[in-house]
């Protein structure tokens, strides 16, 4: 059974290439700023992670806490598969979120040069997201 999906990765090879150079979508790069007054993530990732661990910490020193205090919104268990296509300065690769119970939730495009990268969300008809298909059958597959 993995030898039959391997070959099937194989030949959805070609047809991705074909749709990759057909592909005309803007892609969103990360680091961009909101607004010109407004900081961004990445400005503010340092300050907002220190003042969510003075949150839990309070959470924690407080035997009397319970759950109403927990500021956790929910929990969700996926796994990552990252595909990766080519490497080095540009490289791209496949971003796989799943899991065994529902399989792909969602399949990202990240394209990657130097000092710079741009992801784009991957379109279930896109071979792309048949080829994601072909290696979580395989990792699913195999890995029992």
């Amino acid at each position: 059974m993995c030898r039959s999906i391997l070959l099937g990765l194989l030949t959805e090879w070609g047809s991705l290439l074909q749709y990759a150079e057909k592909a005309g979508k803007s892609p969103e790069t990360k680091g961009k700023k909101m607004t010109t007054k407004e900081k961004t993530c990445a400005e503010l990732v340092q300050d907002k992670m220190a003042e969510r661990e003075s949150e839990i910490k309070a959470l924690l020193d407080n035997p009397e806490s319970d759950y109403s205090d927990d500021p956790a919104l929910g929990t969700a268990t996926n796994q990552i598969t990252i595909v990766t296509l080519s490497w080095g300065g540009p490289a791209d690769y496949l971003e796989i979120t799943w899991d065994y119970e529902d399989g792909i939730q969602k399949v990202i495009y990240r394209y990657s040069d130097w000092f710079d990268t741009a992801t784009l969300a991957v379109e279930e008809d896109s071979p792309l997201y048949k080829y994601a298909q072909f290696v979580i059958d395989y990792e699913a597959e195999c890995s029992r």
